[in-house]
């Protein structure tokens, strides 16, 4: 990723609807949201989001 978005990208673990994700951002901006869902089986699902306007929403909730 840091060939495609250069310096400046970051990750970190967040909150998001009681459960932990990670939040990408560059320059402070967020650029996508992941969570898995994990059973003792293993990773059942993993979910991104890179929809500007949802993510949008999620720097409000931060601010």
């Amino acid at each position: 990723m840091v060939d495609k978005f250069g310096k400046g990208m970051d990750s970190s673990v967040v909150e998001v609807n009681g459960r932990p994700a990670v939040l990408v951002t560059l320059h402070g901006t967020p650029v996508a949201l992941a969570a898995i869902d994990a059973t003792t089986a293993g990773i059942e699902r993993l979910m991104v989001v890179a929809n500007p306007e949802k993510l949008a929403g999620l720097v409000d909730e931060r601010r």
